[in-house]
């Protein structure tokens, strides 16, 4: 009974304090159980979603077809959907965030587990350098002048295709 009661703290303790959201997910794909992080991450409260919602709720429609085809898949073989992947959620706010979600089945049930880590900053970050890359490039090279790059050493580290021209270095 002791090791038990230990077990179940410690199990409670890192489903609590793991950093990223975490739902159990019933096979008719209700949602069962959510930690604190979940309820962070989409703005519901326990009392909102545990019992009551569904995880396709709040799914966008574009993904919602592929993700409830994994659902069905990983409980006929585990295996055959993907455990990582990527989708747009709908949070109470009304915001569509991006989540990196784990998915696995729990053992010995039809129930499945799922991390959630929201990465929307991060896209939308990656995204920016992306455009400002091109934007710098297009710059660099369409400026009609020859441009140089020279570092800190003295080191020539870029330079555009007028500068090649001009010179006849490449």
């Amino acid at each position: 009974e002791e090791k038990l009661k230990e077990s179940e703290n410690m199990y409670r303790a890192i489903f609590e304090n793991t950093g990223t959201g975490i739902a159990i997910v019933e096979e008719d794909a209700t949602i069962s159980l959510v930690n604190t992080e979940f309820e962070k991450l989409t703005g519901f409260s326990r009392r909102e979603i545990e019992g009551k919602k569904s995880w396709m709720d709040n799914v966008v429609k574009e993904d919602l077809e592929t993700m409830s085809t994994q659902h069905c898949l990983r409980r006929h073989n585990k295996d055959a959907a993907p455990k990582h992947y990527t989708c747009l959620i709908v949070n109470k706010q009304g915001d569509e965030r991006i989540f990196h979600l784990t998915m696995d089945m729990i053992p010995g049930t039809r129930k499945s587990m799922a991390s959630f880590i929201d990465v929307t900053e991060h896209r939308q970050s990656e995204e920016a350098l992306r455009k400002s890359k091109i934007q710098y490039e297009s710059i660099f090279e369409n400026t009609g002048t020859a441009i140089l790059i020279v570092d800190d050493d003295m080191t020539i580290s870029h330079v555009n295709s007028q500068f090649e021209i001009l010179t006849g270095y490449k």
